[in-house]
């Protein structure tokens, strides 16, 4: 019990210092110029490791070429929570797990859609998705901080906004709509 305990404080303080991390990187506002795709890439290649040990596949689908204007470590760290998120609650084991990252701009927007075809989640849990310390498995060394923040950077740090979708049986998704200066892209 004490171990659980130990590594649930542990875990909670890696976010809370993750999260720390990601708003000191808006000290002025200024936003950068980046390729998405290559941020995306990036994003698999740090959770290459994770991934493969679950049997996971990761289909993208965005241009070569999709250059936008906003915060990319922020972006960055959205993926990576959400992907780390469907690697530790989506799956049971053995399951051919598959996860769909769509990115396009639409408008001003850099439109994320991302998609596990997990266990998915019945209504209760759903509307208790981005609630602070909420799990699906607690007691199993999980805080139930990871979709928390992923909110609080899409809607303060991105000032955009994140919508799930799920069902039991059906996977999980999020539509993710930050905006995005494409001027110079």
């Amino acid at each position: 019990s004490l171990g659980l305990i130990e590594n649930s404080f542990n875990r909670a303080s890696q976010q809370v210092k993750s999260f720390k991390l990601l708003t000191v990187d808006l000290p002025d506002g200024k936003t950068h110029l980046f390729n998405v795709r290559e941020h995306i890439d990036d994003s698999l290649r740090l959770l290459a490791v994770q991934l493969e040990k679950h049997g996971l596949q990761v289909e993208v689908s965005c241009a070569d070429s999709l250059a936008v204007s906003s915060f990319p470590s922020l972006i960055t760290q959205v993926l990576v929570n959400l992907i780390l998120n469907s690697i530790q609650h989506a799956f049971i084991p053995r399951q051919r797990g598959r996860i769909n990252i769509d990115a396009q701009v639409i408008g001003h927007h850099l439109v994320l859609d991302y998609k596990d075809n997990g266990q998915g989640l019945n209504q209760e849990e759903l509307r208790n998705l981005f609630n602070p310390f909420y799990t699906s498995k607690r007691g199993s060394g999980h805080v139930g901080l990871g979709t928390t923040v992923t909110y609080n950077i899409v809607t303060h740090g991105l000032k955009g906004d994140i919508r799930p979708v799920s069902r039991p049986g059906e996977g999980l998704s999020y539509h993710i709509r930050v905006p995005v200066d494409t001027r110079n892209s």
